[in-house]
């Protein structure tokens, strides 16, 4: 464990109060993001449960750099009108992907004048260059838009090109948490987490490397095992475990009632979430030494469900 989690474990303990276990939550803002090479560094270094991840895509960092890349409100052809600019989809494949510059023209009330194409870009994949095809003069009123919409562009596709963004980062530490670590949203969303005992050492290892990113917070607190902990907890488990039976028996009821050969792919996936949900009920009911009835019950009835599936045609 952190030392910040063995003191105050130390400190609840001195009090003849035991734990139950740990809870978990973080906070990864738009602006967080790390090199990638030095965010599977973190990983490994610290052998923290996040599954490996591909180096960051040319094509979502192109695509996020037009997202990124607008402008509004921006000089018109007469002081009554103002021009919105941003990039439209024109199309792609394995080599390139196109897109245009459009320019809105709107009145003073925001309304829609008129739309115009003033450039069309390409982007090389393999290579990362951009090219513009300009379709105004150099004397266009929307020359310095232009000009400052590459410009924000380049910037952006030069230097977000390595690095991981928030979004990998935020989904980095759910999968972690929600896979490997067995947690179980205790509020609402999955906001906070409960995470075993069992699992302090992958927890810490995961708060260390999601701490080391600019502006990513991970906080961990020990809970207090006591009656309306574990009534929390029970709740908890009850109603995610009922959830996913639900969602499980809901995809395999579709295939029973299906004239088709089941997938045998999807049946082995399907064979493999029960038996994950299934072992994640076991460990909780242990630790609560709760038989946990409602799961119990849904997991059963899932498990009837797979046994009638698997006497189907598989394909």
């Amino acid at each position: 464990m952190t030392d910040i989690i063995t003191s105050y474990a130390k400190q609840v303990q001195q009090g003849n109060n035991k734990l139950l276990g740990l809870l978990a939550w973080y906070s990864v803002p738009t602006a967080a993001e790390i090199e990638y090479a030095e965010f599977v560094k973190l990983i490994t270094d610290n052998d923290a449960p996040i599954s490996k991840m591909k180096p960051p895509s040319p094509n979502n960092v192109f695509r996020r750099a037009c997202s990124h890349s607008k402008l509004n409100k921006q000089v018109g052809p007469d002081d009554e009108i103002k021009c919105n600019y941003s990039f439209g989809d024109v199309s792609y494949d394995k080599t390139y992907i196109y897109k245009a510059i459009v320019e809105e023209q709107v009145d003073k009330s925001n309304h829609t004048l008129a739309h115009r194409t003033i450039a069309d870009i390409t982007f090389e994949k393999a290579s990362h260059k951009i090219v513009c095809r300009r379709k105004i003069e150099d004397d266009d009123y929307a020359t310095p838009a232009l000009d400052t919409l590459m410009s924000d562009m380049e910037h952006f596709v030069a230097s977000k090109g390595t690095k991981i963004h928030d979004l990998i980062i935020r989904e980095s530490a759910r999968r972690a948490l929600e896979g490997p670590l067995q947690s179980v949203g205790v509020r609402p969303g999955g906001v906070v987490y409960f995470v075993s005992n069992d699992y302090a050492d992958e927890l810490s290892a995961l708060d260390t490397v999601i701490n080391s990113v600019d502006g990513a917070d991970f906080h961990i607190l020990p809970l207090i095992d006591d009656q309306k902990q574990r009534g929390m907890l029970r709740n908890a488990v009850e109603d995610e475990s009922v959830g996913k039976a639900q969602e499980l028996m809901s995809e395999i009821a579709e295939l029973l009632e299906s004239d088709k050969p089941v997938p045998a792919k999807k049946f082995v996936e399907l064979q493999e979430r029960y038996a994950l949900m299934y072992d994640k009920m076991g460990a909780y009911s242990k630790l609560l030494n709760d038989s946990l009835t409602g799961a119990k019950t849904s997991l059963t009835l899932c498990q009837k469900q797979i046994s009638q599936l698997s006497k189907k045609e598989m394909g």
